[in-house]
């Protein structure tokens, strides 16, 4: 089986996945909507609306938030996939 690859939407302003990403290498993402499969590529097009910055790939699922630190508001207790930082672009 192929693996898949994504494009995500990180709004900055409700969660500093770039942080996240730097200070612990992972972020949580929501399964409700996606249909994520471990070892699919995540490419994430940050907020501020000018490149896709991260790639990740899916690390594990059925996780709970692992980074409610990282939340500008208050972090949902959705469950979640896990997501490792491959590379980061400039």
């Amino acid at each position: 089986m192929n693996n898949g690859t994504w494009l995500v939407f990180a709004n900055e302003s409700i969660c500093n996945h770039t942080r996240s990403f730097h200070e612990i290498g992972i972020v949580s993402w929501v399964q409700r909507r996606n249909r994520f499969q471990i070892g699919d590529i995540i490419y994430f097009f940050m907020s501020d609306g000018r490149y896709v910055r991260f790639k990740a790939v899916v690390e594990a699922k059925d996780c709970q938030r692992e980074y409610k630190q990282y939340w500008n508001i208050k972090a949902p207790d959705d469950i979640t996939y896990r997501l490792r930082l491959i590379a980061e672009y400039e």
